[in-house]
């Protein structure tokens, strides 16, 4: 057996040796960057880790959407964005050596052995995996809206409760529908406050006016223009809450709703 081929020999025994001293679990980027760390919790939107060469116990986290994979200690690997794994695997032109059918045997039976004593030694370890929430949504309620002049009421499956719970399912069903309902009661709340402060106001100014029509003017009238636009500002916050209810029900009854999708262990 050639030189040549004994360093590729060693070079690949050192490689499992190295890779069976540390058990620890990789977490690869898009970035091309690896972080040796210890997974304690995946989410559907952020994996939760632990650092494992430092002595402190603190717990970070990285969003989902600029990882490849997770690459657990036992060997297994976790894909987390599919199509980024696919290109990944494309396969490059590079000029392969040739090895005799001899060497090429030899050294399976290196690896094989190698391969046979790690995997023994891994069953006789415990490994505490990380729990990775599976998608298993009930099916979509639905979401209505009620309105009485200034006042509103929200229903999910025709049960009435607080607009943040309404919110909260939309969020769990479908991005889009949650973004426009979210934003649009935001809007309607903050300004429908401004516009309660603004006609305060003026009927503050009340008074004034009857002392004197200038002074209850000079008051009045900016508070008068200050309530008008805030109401509009608000009205459009609650046509967006509108809207966004009428496009929920419209993909839940046409089974478009996109949940966020996790990827079951």
């Amino acid at each position: 057996m050639n030189s040549f081929f004994k360093s590729i020999i060693y070079s690949t025994f050192a490689c499992f040796i190295f890779s069976f001293s540390f058990s620890q679990d990789r977490i690869l980027t898009k970035k091309g960057d690896t972080l040796s760390v210890f997974v304690k919790n995946i989410e559907v939107l952020k994996v939760f880790y632990v650092k494992t060469n430092t002595q402190a116990s603190e717990t970070f986290e990285i969003s989902k959407s600029s990882l490849h994979k997770i690459v657990w200690r036992t060997g297994k690997e976790y894909i987390i964005d599919n199509d980024f794994d696919l290109k990944a695997q494309k396969p490059t032109s590079v000029e392969q050596p040739n090895f005799s059918k001899e060497q090429i045997k030899g050294s399976l039976n290196i690896l094989s052995s190698e391969r046979s004593i790690k995997t023994e030694k891994l069953k006789s370890e415990q490994f505490a995996y990380p729990k990775v929430i599976k998608d298993t949504l009930p099916p979509a309620p639905s979401l209505v809206r009620k309105e009485w002049l200034l006042y509103y009421v929200y229903k999910v499956d025709g049960k009435r409760v607080k607009a943040q719970e309404l919110i909260d399912i939309a969020r769990k069903y479908d991005s889009e529908c949650y973004s426009t309902i979210s934003s649009g009661y935001s809007t309607q709340k903050d300004h429908y406050r401004n516009q309660v402060i603004g006609a305060s106001l003026g009927l503050i100014a009340l008074p004034f006016s009857l002392l004197s029509q200038e002074l209850g003017s000079l008051i009045g009238l900016p508070a008068f223009i200050y309530t008008a636009i805030e109401g509009q500002k608000s009205w459009n916050g609650s046509k967006e809450v509108k809207a966004g209810i009428k496009l929920y029900e419209t993909k839940r009854l046409s089974n478009k709703l996109k949940p966020p999708v996790t990827i079951p262990f």
